[in-house]
């Protein structure tokens, strides 16, 4: 009897520290490999993610640091980032909207 305890509490035990599985209803059956697939983000959705306005603006001002933005604007794939620089200077910075790398 002690050792079937011993097993039911170990096996409560590892069911219970899974949190997706924890939060699951005990009626239905759920396979971690099923709970993974949900959560994790597919290849076509990495694949499709592009930078937003405010990631290019900080690619761009890590390039001019301590100028100031005054424009962004997104042609297709890119993103122009005009800067007033330190010194006055207007600097125009090209950032590519699927990889953040500047062109």
């Amino acid at each position: 009897m002690r050792h079937m305890l011993v097993i039911s509490t170990a096996l409560l035990s590892g069911f219970l520290a899974t949190p997706a599985l924890a939060a699951a209803p005990a009626s239905l059956p759920i396979s971690p490999s099923v709970l993974a697939a949900e959560t994790a983000p597919s290849v076509e959705q990495v694949a499709q993610r592009q930078i937003s306005a405010r990631e290019a603006r900080a690619i761009a001002l890590a390039r001019v640091p301590g100028g100031e933005v005054v424009d962004i604007r997104r042609t297709r794939d890119t993103y122009r980032v005009r800067i007033i620089a330190r010194d006055g200077r207007v600097v125009d910075i090209v950032v590519d909207a699927n990889t953040g790398r500047i062109r």
